[in-house]
């Protein structure tokens, strides 16, 4: 139906524009092509022009047909004066990035910043350069003529990796994660529409790049909070902030009368708590952390 319809649809535009009506269907069911020279001895082109100067002599005088009606103009470009239209630098960077490689490399930084930025959070520049990379990838991708489900593939990758930091999945997920952007990364660009996709020579050291730095990463953030459970444990005391059984004494109190509390500021460990007791105390009062509420330490007199 559809390449009835597309063969009919050719060959009223043939018609219309006075060319070979069996040819306009050659060309569509068959996929036939010509050469320059094929096509102006065929007549599906009125001229081969070398350079704009010559197209500009070589049509002028022929006649077109306009609108519906068909109405006949002759054209008349003798002295005709080129205008060319140059593209601002918004333009020119957005025509540098819509390059399907340029746009896979962006993709795949940006989600190792962001991943590194969850995995080991404090840094904020990763996170930000990491959004940035995306957007402008899938800014990218949208001049690029891409296949739908290439794009979901490496939007599963990505959910897989950001899925991996909260899931605690062993690098199932991020494993999972990686197939899916690299298989994203190859069948996104629709072939019939554009000579040139993802070269190998990208989407193959993406992969390996994007699995081996996500296991790394892992790693380093396993072992940073390893150490850091570790280096708690040795400084002693327990609860959320590592600090209920530790003593200390009081440096500064105010007495509630409304609710009969002592407030203050306690020093454990060499630091400076904020500190909260149902007991009277006062200054230079050993004491002994009970429990953490928020970042008030829960305190009663030794």
């Amino acid at each position: 139906k559809v390449l009835s319809d597309t063969v009919k649809f050719s060959q009223s535009m043939a018609e219309l524009r006075g060319r070979p009506t069996d040819l306009a269907e050659i060309i569509v069911t068959q996929s036939q092509s010509f050469t320059a020279t094929e096509a102006l001895t065929k007549k599906l082109i009125d001229a081969v022009s070398i350079d704009v100067p010559t197209l500009l002599a070589d049509i002028h005088g022929k006649t077109v047909k306009l609108g519906r009606e068909g109405r006949a103009h002759v054209m008349n470009t003798s002295g005709a004066v080129v205008q060319p239209f140059e593209m601002s630098l918004g333009e020119e960077l957005l025509h540098f990035l819509s390059n399907p490689n340029i746009a896979a490399l962006l993709t795949t930084a940006g989600m190792l910043l962001i991943f590194m930025e969850f995995k080991m959070p404090g840094i904020q520049v990763a996170g930000i350069l990491g959004a940035i990379c995306l957007i402008v990838s899938f800014m990218a991708f949208q001049t690029l003529p891409i296949r739908t489900g290439g794009l979901i593939l490496i939007g599963v990758g990505i959910l897989g990796l950001f899925a991996e930091i909260f899931a605690q999945a062993h690098g199932v997920l991020a494993a999972g994660g990686t197939i899916a952007f690299v298989l994203g990364l190859i069948w996104v660009i629709d072939p019939s529409q554009i000579s040139f996709g993802v070269s190998p020579y990208i989407w193959a050291p993406s992969g390996l790049l994007l699995g081996t730095s996500t296991l790394a990463i892992g790693w380093i953030a396993a072992r940073v909070k390893k150490d850091s459970e570790a280096a708690r444990l040795a400084m002693g005391g327990t609860g959320p902030l590592g600090v209920v059984g530790y003593i200390g004494q009081v440096e500064k109190v105010d007495h509630s009368p409304r609710d009969q509390l002592s407030r203050g500021v306690l020093l454990i460990r060499g630091e400076n708590w904020n500190f909260e007791s149902e007991e009277l105390l006062a200054i230079g009062d050993s004491i002994t952390v009970i429990g953490v509420q928020g970042f008030c330490l829960k305190v009663k007199k030794v």
